[in-house]
């Protein structure tokens, strides 16, 4: 028991008696710490658990899609050849005073000849990816096919943990996106094991941070394998507006494979979700813009009249990049076009779109003909309103003769 104190002018005070010195009760659990201490807080979930919400659908599992698979655990030490034991046999000798040993060698066969050649040792292939990291862009295909000697799992792990490594640009001065052989030598090597490098990206795309997702997004450009679909629609929903960008870039070079469809259907289901969070649906929107999904021309009409004026502005803006037309944020005149020309393909609508009065609309449009087409018309950027005549004319040429009968 404490003792009793009485209060006094001179600033004392009462000490009572406790029922109990223990404090029967569950600890308060510490705040959790950011990765990077300079962040500012953030309201959003982590970026791996983002897409986990319980109001928001998975991305759709396509033909060859795999479940996770952890990175493959390091093998145990072996014993040196030179080191080796040797083991008496358990036979009880012929006759008194014979005794017979059996030596087992290591990688000895029965006629002493040398069997199967001796496994490249770990520290050798910490050198050769050192040597790698180190190595310019005009010499990295000599060190790339040093690596290949080696065990792919243990390469593919190393090259894992390590990646991106050593960098050839700057990701805050890029004026267009790099290919996966511009990124750096580790991702040159990735790209040299082509689709058994795919669960790796996978993780890189989902368990790593923002930096190694950008840099494994733009290694997805020049692999394209399905079980990438899900991991980059992930990424293309993401707080990294960098990353969206180059996995948006991604997924048009995935756009022949099985499953893509799929993957556009979910992002249509996520845009329109009611009880799918405000940030989410803004993504979408922009996603299948950017993606050209004329399928979800509807749904950005449906999303237009939307009281969250967040989500009708980006509807607004989907529908602009999507149409290379702009009617205003009122879902009337988007009716009545959908009326005229919405069965139309994507194709037509870019081509009309040359001929809009806005110089930003039909620079637009130019731009994703060029891309469809692959046809490079090099306009200069003061070009005036009749070179823009002049190229709808000539992509309305190429479409009379490439369009599907």
């Amino acid at each position: 028991m404490y003792p009793r104190k009485k209060p006094s002018s001179g600033g004392d005070y009462v000490v009572r008696d406790a029922p109990s010195d223990i404090v029967r009760g569950r600890p308060s659990r510490p705040p959790r710490q950011s990765t990077y201490p300079d962040e500012p807080p953030s309201s959003l979930p982590p970026e791996g658990e983002a897409l986990l919400d319980a109001h928001l659908p998975r991305p759709p599992r396509v033909p060859g899609d795999l479940p996770y698979v952890s990175p493959p655990a390091s093998e145990p030490t072996r014993e040196p050849i030179g080191k080796t034991r040797v083991k008496r046999s358990t036979l009880r000798p012929l006759a008194p005073g014979h005794a017979v040993d059996v030596v087992r060698g290591a990688t000895m066969d029965a006629v002493g000849s040398s069997g199967a050649p001796a496994p490249p040792r770990r520290d050798e292939l910490k050198r050769a990816l050192d040597s790698l990291a180190k190595t310019p862009p005009d010499e990295v295909f000599l060190a790339v096919e040093a690596l290949h000697r080696f065990d792919d799992d243990q390469v593919l792990a190393a090259l894992e943990k390590h990646f991106p490594g050593p960098l050839w640009f700057d990701r805050r001065h890029l004026r267009a996106l790099p290919t996966a052989n511009q990124v750096s030598a580790l991702g040159c090597a990735l790209v040299s094991y082509g689709d058994r490098a795919v669960p790796a990206l996978g993780r890189l795309l989902v368990d790593r941070g923002p930096e190694p997702r950008f840099y494994a997004a733009l290694i997805c450009q020049s692999i394209a394998d399905a079980r990438l679909l899900r991991p980059l629609g992930r990424v293309a929903l993401g707080s990294d507006s960098g990353a969206r960008t180059v996995a948006l870039a991604a997924l048009k070079a995935q756009a022949g494979l099985a499953g893509y469809q799929g993957l556009l259907a979910w992002m249509r289901q996520v845009a329109v979700g009611q009880k799918t969070r405000q940030v989410w649906r803004v993504r979408s929107l922009a996603a299948l813009a950017t993606l050209g999904d004329a399928t979800a021309l509807d749904v950005m009409l449906e999303c237009l009249g939307e009281r969250d004026r967040s989500i009708a502005r980006a509807a607004h803006e989907a529908l602009v990049v999507l149409t290379a037309h702009d009617l205003g944020s009122m879902r009337l005149q988007w009716r009545r076009w959908r009326k005229t020309q919405g069965n139309l393909p994507r194709v037509a609508w870019l081509i009309d779109g040359l001929s809009d009065r806005r110089d930003t609309i039909r620079r637009h449009a130019l731009h994703e003909l060029e891309r469809i087409s692959g046809i490079e018309l090099n306009l200069p950027e003061d070009a005036p309103r009749s070179a823009f005549l002049e190229a709808r004319e000539r992509f309305t040429r190429w479409w009379q003769t490439t369009a599907p009968r």
